[in-house]
């Protein structure tokens, strides 16, 4: 990244997308996932994607028309705004050994796919 951020060319330009990081891997199933936009597809990212994604920010970006380079003479339009965070009470270590759990039991028997439910942890 650094040889892009201190190119001397003109030409090369970083533009910073949001994105949703999710420190815990085992949790994906529940969490679900994002489309290329950013917005919610599965699990909780669907249920609570209003609250995550926030509001988009608009700009008008300025393109000379001879070159096809972009100057980014940027002037914004609307002003976006954050998502709020969504706060979990999921027990990390006993969702990721249920996972393994669930793993090891699709493999031995050759299942497709499989399920567990957790009572009374």
């Amino acid at each position: 990244m650094e040889l892009l951020t201190e190119n001397p060319i003109t030409d090369i330009h970083i533009l910073e997308e949001p994105g949703r990081y999710y420190p815990i891997a085992c949790l994906g199933t529940i969490i679900g996932k994002t489309d290329i936009d950013n917005q919610g597809i599965s699990g909780l990212e669907l249920l609570y994607n209003e609250q995550l994604a926030g509001t988009a920010t608009t700009a008008h970006i300025e393109k000379d028309a001879r070159s096809g380079r972009y100057y980014f003479n940027k002037k914004t339009i609307t002003q976006g705004s954050a998502g709020l965070p969504l706060h979990l009470t999921i027990d990390s270590t006993l969702q990721f050994l249920a996972y393994q759990e669930l793993q090891e039991t699709i493999e031995k028997l050759q299942a497709k796919e499989g399920a567990i439910i957790i009572m009374d942890p």
